[in-house]
């Protein structure tokens, strides 16, 4: 591995550990997480953080259907795409 790819994997690990979620995994084509992870992506243009509740894969791009917290209580169920998602 180069010092790159080193770098890469020591944020991806600190970030997991600070923020509880998922990297995913790298399939040769694209990353992926999968159905209980614990992810970051953006919505809105905001930063967020959410529970992966469905997968819905694609040939081109997936789609996530993700339990996120609602500002003031409660949660919604966003559908995002996997540009979206963050692996750290």
């Amino acid at each position: 591995m180069d010092a790159h790819a080193n770098e890469a994997a020591g944020a991806v690990a600190g970030m997991m550990e600070a923020y509880g979620t998922a990297a995913g995994r790298w399939d040769g084509n694209r990353r992926r997480w999968q159905e209980d992870d614990y992810v970051l992506f953006w919505l809105d243009g905001y930063l967020s953080r959410g529970h992966v509740m469905e997968v819905v894969e694609g040939v081109e791009h997936d789609r996530y259907l993700i339990r996120t917290h609602v500002e003031g209580g409660g949660s919604k169920v966003v559908e995002v795409r996997d540009m979206a998602l963050l692996p750290y």
